[in-house]
């Protein structure tokens, strides 16, 4: 169980973490701190119970975080103001140089800190892991420290949404860049992450991934998640490479005028040939992710067996011909 308080600029995590570390919860955890006031927080049966605070003052902080680089990136940080939307006349109590580390914890610039804070804290659904992420998005931090799956981006990137907060809009953040390489392996829940939020180019790049996978893939979950329009987007994506990929390749190699080593009935047995392959590739599942590599390696034994050279010379041009026109054809939404 989490708890995340009322401002939306800052979460509280008892179980875990403020990016990504606990919070002191006794009065023996001291091995860098001093102990004061304590800070009142809910346990799990949703009563008051008392926590000694540890505080550092600023200067402390710094000489114990110096080595930290966690610390110094969270000291570039704007201070988080707390109490903006909460009118219970508390005082404002703001947090700054908040980081800890496996030997460490820290808590640096804490003003005005009331002694019960109960009453301004709400039960989440979130996991710790899932409010970790969506702090480091919140405060636009790198998160290459805690890499998430992909079910955690999904997670998180819903959690801004409840929370008010808007989804990063720039392709180029780190949360996206992360989504893409999930794609690699998960295509179709990549591709309905970013079809959610509305970052088309984010969802334009994961729908290169689709074509490894087929439509009968996508769940009754994921069409609702990537929703009418980008499903629409990617059946005509899988769809279009099928009906392009069997006008690309259908056409067979030239025949050439008979000769005494190469006959008009020989010259059809290299069409025929052809035709098989065509049939082969055309019949799988996943033809609309055929590359090109996969169509050399198709055909080019109809070339290697043949011992006429004017159909090996026919069979490499239109081999090269057939090759050049699939990759023109487009690979994305």
């Amino acid at each position: 169980m989490s708890f995340f308080y009322v401002h939306k600029a800052l979460i509280l995590n008892r179980s875990t973490n403020f990016f990504g570390h606990r919070f002191p919860r006794s009065q023996d955890d001291t091995r860098v701190m001093t102990t004061t006031s304590p800070i009142h927080y809910l346990d799990h049966d949703g009563h008051s119970s008392a926590s000694s605070a540890s505080i550092l003052s600023l200067s402390q902080a710094n000489s114990q975080a110096s080595a930290n680089p966690m610390s110094q990136a969270i000291a570039r940080e704007q201070q988080a103001t707390l109490g903006g939307i909460y009118d219970g006349g508390l005082p404002r109590t703001t947090f700054s140089q908040l980081a800890s580390s496996e030997s460490q914890r820290e808590v640096s610039h804490v003003s005005n800190l009331p002694r019960r804070l109960s009453s301004v804290f709400l039960r989440v659904e979130e996991t710790s892991i899932v409010l970790n992420l969506t702090l480091h998005l919140i405060y636009d931090m790198s998160f290459a420290r805690y890499p998430p799956d992909i079910e955690t981006i999904a997670q998180a990137l819903t959690s801004l949404r409840k929370y008010g907060i808007a989804v990063p809009a720039d392709p180029s953040a780190e949360i996206w860049s992360t989504l893409l390489l999930s794609a690699r392996s998960n295509p179709i829940r990549a591709y309905s992450i970013a079809a959610s939020h509305g970052v088309a180019s984010v969802a334009k790049s994961a729908s290169r991934y689709t074509l490894s996978t087929s439509l009968d893939t996508v769940s009754e979950g994921d069409a609702l998640t990537m929703g009418p329009i980008y499903l629409r987007l990617l059946f005509f994506l899988h769809v279009g490479r099928q009906t392009a990929l069997l006008r690309v390749i259908r056409t067979p190699p030239k025949e050439h005028l008979p000769t005494a080593a190469c006959s008009i009935s020989a010259q059809h047995r290299v069409v025929d040939a052809w035709s098989v392959v065509v049939a082969a590739i055309t019949s799988g599942r996943r033809s609309h992710g055929t590359s090109s590599v996969a169509l050399l390696e198709a055909f080019s034994p109809l070339i290697d067996k043949n011992t006429c050279e004017l159909c090996r010379e026919n069979a490499q041009s239109r081999i090269s011909e057939m090759t050049e026109a699939w990759l023109a054809i487009r690979t994305t939404i």
